[in-house]
């Protein structure tokens, strides 16, 4: 039930990528979900960057991850623009920031 891990294909990781990985799995897990999109040209998974250390994360799939991880997802934006009139009836374009990755987390058995 955890994600998928990239790192440094080197047999034994040394420098940076091994202090990355340590202060990930010392942080706490949380079991988070990367809800389903109905865009069907949508990855089915994502890909989350901590520190230089990647997670592939599969929608729709209950993973346990570092709380860096919920971190970044938290952080991660997209804005979406829409056309709309002002107050003199011309057309502006106005822009809003949604969540690039909605998730939602589950209650971990203690």
């Amino acid at each position: 039930m955890s994600a998928a891990k990239t790192g440094s294909a080197a047999p034994a990781e040394t420098g940076e990528i091994a202090t990355v990985r340590a202060m990930l799995n010392a942080q706490p897990k949380v079991r988070i979900v990367i809800d389903q999109t109905g865009d069907e040209s949508a990855p089915k998974r994502v890909f989350v960057g901590v520190n230089g250390y990647g997670f592939w994360i599969e929608r729709g799939k209950p993973v346990d991850v570092p709380q860096a991880v919920v971190n970044v997802l938290r952080e991660s934006v997209k804005t979406l623009y829409r056309m709309e009139e002002d107050e003199r009836g011309n057309k502006v374009m106005v822009g809003r920031d949604v969540p690039a990755y909605p998730f939602h987390t589950i209650p971990m058995a203690a």
